[in-house]
Protein backbone atom coordinates (compact mmCIF):
# COMPACT_ATOMS: atom_id res chain seq x y z
CA UNK A 1 0.00 0.00 0.00
CA UNK A 2 1.43 3.45 -0.91
CA UNK A 3 2.91 5.52 1.91
CA UNK A 4 1.02 8.63 3.00
CA UNK A 5 4.25 10.34 4.04
CA UNK A 6 7.60 10.73 2.31
CA UNK A 7 10.74 9.67 4.24
CA UNK A 8 11.79 13.28 4.90
CA UNK A 9 8.31 14.09 6.21
CA UNK A 10 8.43 11.08 8.55
CA UNK A 11 11.79 12.32 9.86
CA UNK A 12 10.33 15.75 10.54
CA UNK A 13 7.37 14.31 12.45
CA UNK A 14 9.78 12.18 14.48
CA UNK A 15 11.79 15.30 15.34
CA UNK A 16 8.64 17.26 16.21
CA UNK A 17 7.54 14.57 18.66
CA UNK A 18 10.88 13.74 20.24
CA UNK A 19 12.35 17.24 20.40
CA UNK A 20 9.31 18.97 21.88
CA UNK A 21 8.65 21.28 18.95
CA UNK A 22 5.82 23.83 19.01
CA UNK A 23 2.23 22.65 19.02
CA UNK A 24 1.62 24.56 15.79
CA UNK A 25 4.07 22.26 14.00
CA UNK A 26 2.30 19.13 15.20
CA UNK A 27 -1.12 20.58 14.40
CA UNK A 28 0.10 21.19 10.89
CA UNK A 29 1.18 17.57 10.55
CA UNK A 30 -2.30 16.59 11.71
CA UNK A 31 -3.75 18.64 8.86
CA UNK A 32 -1.38 17.04 6.37
CA UNK A 33 -2.18 13.51 7.51
CA UNK A 34 -5.93 14.00 7.53
CA UNK A 35 -5.79 15.74 4.15
CA UNK A 36 -4.10 12.66 2.69
CA UNK A 37 -6.42 9.99 4.05
CA UNK A 38 -6.57 7.27 1.36
CA UNK A 39 -9.70 6.46 -0.60
CA UNK A 40 -9.28 2.72 -0.07
CA UNK A 41 -10.95 1.16 2.96
CA UNK A 42 -7.97 -1.24 3.27
CA UNK A 43 -5.99 1.64 4.81
CA UNK A 44 -8.43 1.90 7.76
CA UNK A 45 -7.80 -1.05 10.06
CA UNK A 46 -9.71 -2.17 13.16
CA UNK A 47 -7.07 -2.67 15.85
CA UNK A 48 -7.84 -5.28 18.56
CA UNK A 49 -7.45 -2.57 21.23
CA UNK A 50 -10.47 -0.69 19.93
CA UNK A 51 -9.20 2.07 17.65
CA UNK A 52 -8.91 2.58 13.91
CA UNK A 53 -5.30 2.53 12.69
CA UNK A 54 -4.28 4.34 9.49
CA UNK A 55 -0.63 3.56 8.66
CA UNK A 56 1.12 6.64 7.27
CA UNK A 57 4.76 5.55 6.97
CA UNK A 58 6.77 2.42 7.66
CA UNK A 59 10.33 1.30 7.05
CA UNK A 60 12.64 -1.17 8.78
CA UNK A 61 13.37 1.16 11.69
CA UNK A 62 10.23 3.17 12.36
CA UNK A 63 6.55 3.70 11.69
CA UNK A 64 3.99 6.50 11.91
CA UNK A 65 0.25 5.94 12.19
CA UNK A 66 -2.91 7.88 12.79
CA UNK A 67 -5.04 6.32 15.57
CA UNK A 68 -8.72 7.23 15.78
CA UNK A 69 -11.26 6.24 18.44
CA UNK A 70 -14.96 6.63 17.65
CA UNK A 71 -17.32 5.56 20.48
CA UNK A 72 -20.03 4.51 18.05
CA UNK A 73 -17.69 2.20 16.12
CA UNK A 74 -17.45 -1.25 17.68
CA UNK A 75 -14.38 -3.29 16.79
CA UNK A 76 -13.65 -7.00 17.27
CA UNK A 77 -13.92 -8.52 20.73
CA UNK A 78 -10.64 -8.40 22.65
CA UNK A 79 -9.39 -11.90 23.55
CA UNK A 80 -6.83 -10.73 26.12
CA UNK A 81 -6.79 -7.94 28.69
CA UNK A 82 -6.12 -4.35 27.63
CA UNK A 83 -2.80 -4.37 29.50
CA UNK A 84 0.10 -4.76 27.08
CA UNK A 85 3.74 -3.82 26.46
CA UNK A 86 5.11 -2.70 23.11
CA UNK A 87 8.31 -3.95 21.53
CA UNK A 88 8.94 -0.41 20.33
CA UNK A 89 9.48 3.02 21.81
CA UNK A 90 6.40 5.20 21.41
CA UNK A 91 5.92 8.93 21.03
CA UNK A 92 2.46 10.34 20.44
CA UNK A 93 0.60 13.63 20.00
CA UNK A 94 -3.11 14.03 20.75
CA UNK A 95 -4.81 15.81 17.86
CA UNK A 96 -8.17 15.85 19.60
CA UNK A 97 -9.80 14.27 22.63
CA UNK A 98 -8.29 13.11 25.88
CA UNK A 99 -6.68 9.84 26.93
CA UNK A 100 -5.41 8.41 30.19
CA UNK A 101 -2.34 6.19 30.22
CA UNK A 102 -2.61 3.66 33.06
CA UNK A 103 0.83 2.24 33.81
CA UNK A 104 1.04 -1.17 35.47
CA UNK A 105 3.54 -3.66 36.83
CA UNK A 106 3.38 -7.42 36.28
CA UNK A 107 5.03 -9.19 39.23
CA UNK A 108 5.97 -12.86 39.04
CA UNK A 109 3.37 -14.79 41.06
CA UNK A 110 2.99 -18.49 40.19
CA UNK A 111 0.77 -19.31 43.19
CA UNK A 112 -2.06 -16.78 42.91
CA UNK A 113 -1.69 -15.11 39.51
CA UNK A 114 -4.18 -12.70 38.02
CA UNK A 115 -2.80 -13.03 34.49
CA UNK A 116 -0.54 -15.01 32.18
CA UNK A 117 2.01 -13.21 30.00
CA UNK A 118 1.52 -13.86 26.27
CA UNK A 119 3.68 -12.94 23.31
CA UNK A 120 2.09 -11.22 20.32
CA UNK A 121 3.70 -11.52 16.91
CA UNK A 122 2.12 -9.92 13.85
CA UNK A 123 2.39 -11.20 10.29
CA UNK A 124 0.32 -9.39 7.73
CA UNK A 125 -3.18 -8.92 9.12
CA UNK A 126 -2.89 -11.63 11.77
CA UNK A 127 -1.79 -11.32 15.41
CA UNK A 128 -0.51 -14.63 16.81
CA UNK A 129 -1.01 -14.80 20.57
CA UNK A 130 1.10 -17.41 22.35
CA UNK A 131 0.86 -18.04 26.12
CA UNK A 132 4.14 -18.21 28.03
CA UNK A 133 4.86 -20.02 31.30
CA UNK A 134 5.13 -16.70 33.14
CA UNK A 135 2.29 -16.18 35.62
CA UNK A 136 1.96 -12.71 37.14
CA UNK A 137 -0.08 -10.51 39.43
CA UNK A 138 -0.89 -7.09 38.02
CA UNK A 139 -0.54 -3.99 40.16
CA UNK A 140 -1.74 -0.58 38.94
CA UNK A 141 0.81 2.16 38.64
CA UNK A 142 0.72 5.91 37.97
CA UNK A 143 -1.81 7.49 35.63
CA UNK A 144 -1.06 10.20 33.10
CA UNK A 145 -3.78 12.37 31.52
CA UNK A 146 -2.95 13.56 28.01
CA UNK A 147 -5.23 16.19 26.50
CA UNK A 148 -5.57 17.80 23.07
CA UNK A 149 -2.29 19.33 21.86
CA UNK A 150 -0.23 17.38 24.41
CA UNK A 151 2.49 14.83 23.60
CA UNK A 152 3.80 11.88 25.56
CA UNK A 153 6.35 9.08 25.28
CA UNK A 154 6.34 5.47 26.45
CA UNK A 155 9.39 3.18 26.44
CA UNK A 156 9.33 -0.34 25.04
CA UNK A 157 8.52 -3.08 27.54
CA UNK A 158 6.37 -0.95 29.85
CA UNK A 159 3.00 -2.51 30.65
CA UNK A 160 0.09 -0.10 30.30
CA UNK A 161 -3.44 0.36 29.03
CA UNK A 162 -4.97 3.34 27.29
CA UNK A 163 -8.35 4.75 28.32
CA UNK A 164 -10.25 7.13 26.07
CA UNK A 165 -12.35 9.51 28.16
CA UNK A 166 -13.94 11.71 25.47
CA UNK A 167 -15.85 11.13 22.24
CA UNK A 168 -13.81 11.47 19.06
CA UNK A 169 -10.12 11.00 19.90
CA UNK A 170 -7.23 10.99 17.43
CA UNK A 171 -3.47 10.73 17.87
CA UNK A 172 -0.34 10.74 15.73
CA UNK A 173 1.84 7.82 16.85
CA UNK A 174 5.55 7.37 16.12
CA UNK A 175 7.13 3.97 16.76
CA UNK A 176 10.87 3.26 16.92
CA UNK A 177 11.12 -0.46 16.27
CA UNK A 178 13.21 -2.74 18.48
CA UNK A 179 13.73 -6.48 18.24
CA UNK A 180 11.43 -8.99 19.90
CA UNK A 181 7.71 -9.65 20.29
CA UNK A 182 5.09 -7.54 21.97
CA UNK A 183 3.52 -8.76 25.20
CA UNK A 184 -0.02 -8.80 26.51
CA UNK A 185 -1.61 -10.05 29.70
CA UNK A 186 -4.47 -12.52 29.53
CA UNK A 187 -6.50 -14.98 31.57
CA UNK A 188 -4.24 -17.65 33.15
CA UNK A 189 -6.07 -20.37 31.17
CA UNK A 190 -5.76 -18.71 27.76
CA UNK A 191 -4.79 -20.88 24.79
CA UNK A 192 -2.74 -20.00 21.73
CA UNK A 193 -4.81 -18.40 18.98
CA UNK A 194 -4.73 -15.77 16.26
CA UNK A 195 -6.73 -12.57 15.80
CA UNK A 196 -7.37 -10.96 12.42
CA UNK A 197 -7.05 -7.21 11.92
CA UNK A 198 -10.01 -6.44 9.68
CA UNK A 199 -10.28 -3.39 7.41
CA UNK A 200 -13.11 -0.95 7.99
CA UNK A 201 -16.20 -1.00 5.82
CA UNK A 202 -16.75 1.82 3.35
CA UNK A 203 -19.27 3.35 5.78
CA UNK A 204 -16.80 3.19 8.68
CA UNK A 205 -13.99 4.74 6.64
CA UNK A 206 -16.34 7.50 5.54
CA UNK A 207 -17.27 8.13 9.19
CA UNK A 208 -13.60 8.54 10.14
CA UNK A 209 -13.09 11.05 7.32
CA UNK A 210 -16.25 12.93 8.28
CA UNK A 211 -15.34 13.13 11.97
CA UNK A 212 -11.82 14.36 11.23
CA UNK A 213 -13.22 16.88 8.77
CA UNK A 214 -15.45 18.21 11.56
CA UNK A 215 -12.30 19.31 13.39
CA UNK A 216 -11.59 21.79 10.64
CA UNK A 217 -9.11 19.53 8.84
CA UNK A 218 -9.53 19.23 5.11
CA UNK A 219 -9.92 15.46 4.86
CA UNK A 220 -9.40 14.05 1.38
CA UNK A 221 -6.91 12.29 -0.81
CA UNK A 222 -4.81 15.27 -1.83
CA UNK A 223 -1.85 16.66 0.08
CA UNK A 224 -2.10 19.78 2.18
Amino acid sequence: MPQILMPDEAARIRAALLEGQAVTSLRNWGRILTARLPDTTMAFIHHPLGFICVPAYRDAAQGICLHVWLPEMIGPMLTTSEVHAHSWNLASYVLTGQIVQHLASAEFCPQQPTHRVCTVRTWGDLDYIEPTQQMVRVKPGPEEVIRTDMSYTLPAGKFHRTEVVTGLTATIVFAEYLKGPEFTLADPDIRAHSVSREPCTAQEAAAVREKLASLGYEAGRHGA
